[in-house]
């Protein structure tokens, strides 16, 4: 059902006559022009407006009036810039335009009623136009396929058809991905042209993948298809080839009798795999006479090919290359895939047991004892062993002791012996190898290991001090090699070693140092001084430590062993002391406080204190904290300290 407007609007649009037919009443009364067909307008859009004239022919005046609508389609079209309502003399003119503006598709007509106040002059104006509609179709989704990763898909064509009665205009085709990677594209738009009713064009679409698996994105297509846009679901599947080669081929042959094997490259992907080249390298036994089919290769997911190797020993010795597959596996350009080649001549084999030797932790300078390595010829020739030798990173640390292993040559299945020790000359893991020369291929090589400790310190190193001195006592190490021990002393930090600092003297065990002054601190360390086993090197150990500090109480020395159950405490004097106190504890508990005025106090076999009667015992540790009143102290001050034990 059409929509219905009123025929007479007033629009204010200029307008052209064009196209022009002129007709009378049928008195000749009035001559009007006709317009023309306004031919196709898209619906929804207003035509250019055409302007109808109407001319007074007759000798008499009138009034011209537009006062009836006709035809199928009146509200189709639109009548504006009218100016024939008024009197119309002889040979005058009026007019109004005409305009076409279809809201629904398909050929539109209408009728306009022309009279005047004369019956007989009056005419009618044919107005026809069509209404016109494009709609885009398109395939709800296109498939393109496996695309290779790092590849772009040959183009794959939407077709897009105008199944409208008018033009159909394509404004823009985008691709966007869905999925990340996916990397679909607009090839080519051959829909850059206006499309006829039922006529079609082409975009092509491809796809640059940089991920593997399912893969999906939307073609847009913009036009003037009310719809617009239309999507085109886009789907493809990115792909890699995948080259699967043998870790490793290995050859055995007589000498100077050939043999030849395939060395075989399998596409073990879903995509075609680019072979470039197979490259061999490494010993001049191995030989490639080029008769593969490797070169310039485009293999199939399943597909394979292969270059043909040649071995040729012509000496003892294990022989070894490489092949070199150059490809595109995984869709990365120049991918290299790398098998071994291992070539053995019938010849006498080597065998070490045990294959490595791994001795326990040594003290540096000391050496163990021998470890046995056996050679045994597990071939099927006299096997000649030419030289014995140690290298790797440690060698020093390592003796070669005697061997059996160079004489005559060792019947297939005989053995022979070599003596190897560890002598560790640093610290931490030392590594070496026991290097065999032989006939029968490379050096054979017995990986030895061991980890080297420093030597042992001394033990129960205890340090007690006094007002003027610091007396320290150990228990020299029980360890082979042990010379002498060195005792440092140093003032701002720990020495490093036996040269940094003072060197302390004293006798086994024990060191008396007087040259500490009071109320400073000091700190110490004890070395003991090794020679190795064989009196070629020195070594130390890492050093025991100690901090002290001279204070004001001199006896019993703080951190000091007595066996006096009546110790004498006494101190220098604090200036400007008016008296001291000091409280005893063991533990968290107060044997006794005391007020002294002088600068000692002489503890009793036994006293009372808060009600219990106390004495000191053996086997117990006593504190004792001495505080001293002064002007400016009144409350008391703490200025000593004291830790014993009595023995």
């Amino acid at each position: 059902m059409h929509r219905r407007l009123p025929l007479i609007l007033f629009v204010l649009t200029a307008g052209l006559v064009s196209g022009v037919a002129v007709s009378s009443a049928a008195d000749g009364s009035l001559q009007i022009t006709q317009p023309s067909s306004f031919g196709g307008v898209p619906v929804g859009q207003t035509s250019n407006p055409q302007t109808v004239q109407v001319t007074n022919t007759s000798a008499t005046a009138m009034t011209i009036t537009l006062s009836k609508e006709s035809g199928g389609d009146p509200g189709a079209f639109l009548v504006s810039n009218n100016s024939c309502g008024s009197v119309l003399n002889q040979n005058d003119s009026c007019s109004f335009d005409v305009a076409f503006a279809p809201d629904v598709a398909g050929a539109l007509s209408a009728t306009i009623d022309v009279t005047s106040d004369t019956p007989s002059a009056s005419d009618t104006v044919q107005v026809t136009g069509t209404g016109q509609v494009s709609q885009l179709q398109a395939p709800g989704s296109v498939d393109l396929g496996n695309v290779k990763v790092g590849a772009t898909s040959s183009g794959t064509s939407v077709k897009v058809t105008n199944n409208g009665n008018g033009p159909l205009s394509v404004t823009g085709a985008t691709a966007t991905d869905n999925t990340t990677g996916a990397g679909f594209n607009v090839a080519s738009n051959g829909c850059t042209g206006p499309v006829a009713a039922a006529g079609s064009c082409t975009i092509t679409v491809s796809a640059s993948p940089t991920v593997t698996g399912a893969l999906s994105g939307v073609l847009s297509i913009a036009s003037n298809d009310p719809a617009s846009p239309t999507a085109v679901s886009l789907t493809a599947t990115g792909t890699v080839p995948q080259a699967s080669v043998d870790a490793s081929v290995s050859f055995a042959t007589p000498r100077n009798v050939p043999q030849t094997k395939a060395v075989t490259l399998t596409n073990t992907g879903d995509a075609v795999l680019d072979v470039d080249h197979a490259t061999l390298q490494g010993d001049a036994t191995f030989t490639n006479a080029g008769t593969g089919n490797c070169g310039n290769a485009q293999l199939p997911p399943g597909g394979s090919c292969s270059a043909q190797i040649t071995f040729l020993p012509t000496t003892s010795g294990t022989s070894n290359a490489t092949v070199t597959f150059t490809d595109d596996s995984g869709s990365a350009a120049g991918s290299t895939q790398v098998v071994s080649l291992q070539g053995n001549p019938l010849l006498p084999n080597i065998q070490a047991t045990p294959a490595s030797v791994s001795y326990p932790s040594l003290a540096l300078g000391r050496i163990t004892d021998v470890t046995h390595v056996m050679i045994q010829n597990t071939g099927d020739a006299d096997l000649t062993v030419s030289s014995l030798h140690l290298a790797g990173a440690a060698p020093k640390s390592f003796v070669l002791g005697r061997q059996t292993c160079t004489g005559p040559a060792i019947a297939p299945g005989g053995t022979c012996r070599v003596n190897v020790r560890f002598a560790p000359r640093r610290l931490g893991g030392r590594l070496a190898t026991l290097v065999v020369a032989n006939d029968a291929g490379p050096d054979l090589r017995v990986g030895l290991g061991g980890n080297g400790v420093a030597p042992a310190d001394a033990s129960n190193l205890r340090s007690s001090t006094s007002c003027e001195s610091v007396r320290l006592t150990w228990r020299p190490p029980d360890a082979g090699g042990f010379r002498n021990m060195v005792l440092v002393r140093k003032a701002s930090r720990y020495p490093r070693n036996p040269e940094d600092g003072a060197i302390v003297k004293h006798r086994s065990g024990l060191a008396n140092d007087t040259a500490p002054r009071q109320f400073h601190t000091y700190r110490y360390r004890l070395f003991a001084m090794y020679r190795s086993y064989d009196h070629s090197h020195s070594y130390r150990s890492p050093g025991l430590r100690v901090k002290v500090h001279l204070g004001r109480i001199c006896q019993p020395r703080d951190g000091g062993v007595i066996s006096d159950l009546t110790p004498k405490v006494d101190w220098t004097k604090y200036s400007g002391t008016r008296s001291y106190a000091f409280i005893l504890q063991r533990g968290s508990s107060t044997l006794l406080v005391r007020y002294p005025r002088k600068s000692f106090y002489q503890f009793a076999r036994s006293w009372t204190y808060n009600h219990a009667r106390h004495s000191l015992a053996r086997g117990s540790t006593y504190h004792f904290y001495l505080y001293a009143y002064t002007r400016t102290h009144r409350n008391g001050v703490i200025i000593g300290h004291t830790t014993w034990t009595e023995r």
